[in-house]
């Protein structure tokens, strides 16, 4: 793939890369800021994904609505959203509205409202959200799982916050805590599309070279797996959703392939290891796959499954089964490939489009300081052999402590699947 990539740093800080794409008629643009959920003081819990929501209720200059009409003249759509680790604000629009759809991004930026009825407003939308979340049993052994696995660090709470601390966020905690994070050395504004790099670059000073330095980012701390079992009673709810996990490493660790890999054969798809020998082979299962959550500097592999009461505690030995075939390395080479190949399509189909293009420069910026040509990419992980990903397995699931989380009824699974996770796992 032809890549003409350029990066530059401007004197308040604030970091550009730039991937021109001739072939297309659109650009996308995303200035993405070092301020997630993990840089979250105890009370302050939500509060980026919070000021997310606030930064389109309206600048200075213009309301809401008229953002909204901004954006549609453009031909364009305006997003945003909030991770862990970075929130980003992100617009894709008609190549001939670069300079306005990057005005605009500034804008909300520089002159974000903070009016006391929009916080007012915004706070009930948040808590219904989260309401939804709890009215998902899914996602509350997803969030349950992930409390659980990091204990009381900022990585183990709720994205969104909770009832209590979106309920305390006032315009002067909001306002103070955006002039103190959202500063231009914690911003990278990555652009993909039919565009110059030099009229990037130019446009960004203009519109972004006012904003002035801050103190820097916070001081992080790398989190400790707190194991064990962790279940969540609640009635309604007709089947077991359940997570079952173990310590990996983060983005930055040079296993990253292996472990995308062991991923993508363990449970990545519907021809994975899991899929076929829980689902199609013995019916434990509806819905089950794995996964890996991945930071800069620590991450986690799990599996997630739903099933009937009756048969938790046979899918939970099941699935420890699978885990410990894998960590003795019981891997085929063929199945490897296939797993490869799945990863390939996934990245290079993703890329055929300018905001996914955006977005994976920003992340390899973000991680890696750099922006990686895509053959260099896949060079490495043409590299990976079924042997390098065996070790790997070993490394993380070999006599290795796990976690487990599960949310269900009061039909009596929850004794079986203690005793069958204490028995297995100790």
């Amino acid at each position: 793939m032809d890549q003409r990539i350029a990066v530059e740093t401007l004197d308040n800080g604030l970091r550009i890369v730039v991937e021109e794409i001739p072939s297309l008629r659109s650009v996308s643009l995303g200035l993405w800021i070092d301020q997630g959920s993990r840089h979250e003081a105890d009370d302050q819990a939500g509060l980026s994904h919070f000021i997310e929501h606030l930064l389109f209720k309206g600048t200075a200059r213009r309301s809401c609505q008229e953002i909204a009409e901004a954006i549609d003249a453009m031909g364009g759509n305006l997003d945003a959203f909030t991770g862990r680790e970075f929130t980003s604000y992100i617009t894709k629009v008609l190549d001939d509205h670069f300079d306005d759809a990057l005005a605009l991004l500034a804008e909300l930026m520089l002159e974000p409202r903070f009016d006391p009825d929009d916080i007012e407003l915004e706070r009930e939308v948040v808590l219904v959200e989260i309401k939804m979340v709890q009215d998902s049993p899914d996602e509350q052994a997803h969030e349950l799982f992930i409390e659980s696995f990091y204990g009381g660090h900022p990585l183990g709470r709720s994205i969104l916050g909770r009832r209590e601390t979106v309920a305390s966020f006032e315009v002067k905690t909001v306002r103070s805590f955006f002039e103190r994070n959202y500063r231009p050395e914690r911003m990278l504004l990555s652009v993909a599309g039919n565009v110059r790099a030099g009229d990037v670059i130019e446009a960004a000073r203009r519109h972004l070279g006012g904003l002035e330095r801050g103190d820097g980012p916070p001081a992080e701390s790398t989190p400790s797996h707190v194991h064990g079992l962790h279940i969540k009673e609640r009635e309604a709810v007709e089947q077991v959703h359940l997570l079952i996990g173990a310590e990996a490493f983060g983005k930055r660790d040079k296993r990253r392939y292996e472990f995308d890999t062991l991923n993508a054969y363990l449970g990545g798809s519907v021809s994975s290891r899991l899929f076929q020998n829980v689902r199609e082979r013995m019916g434990l299962a509806y819905a089950i796959h794995s996964f890996t959550n991945t930071y800069a500097d620590c991450g986690l592999l799990a599996v997630y499954a739903a099933t009937g009461h009756d048969r938790a505690g046979k899918l939970v030995n099941v699935i420890l089964d699978e885990l410990e075939a894998v960590a003795r390395g019981e891997i085929e080479a063929k199945h490897i490939e296939r797993a490869k190949t799945l990863i390939k399509g996934d990245v290079m189909l993703g890329l055929e489009n300018s905001a996914n293009r955006m977005a994976f420069l920003a992340r390899q910026m973000i991680y890696f300081g750099a922006a990686r040509r895509m053959d260099e990419i896949l060079e490495r992980l043409e590299a990976v052999t079924a042997e390098s990903v065996a070790s790997v397995a070993a490394d993380i699931l070999k006599d290795k402590p796990l976690s487990l989380a599960a949310v269900g009824n009061h039909d009596g699974w929850r004794d079986e699947i203690s005793g069958v996770f204490s028995k297995r796992v100790g």
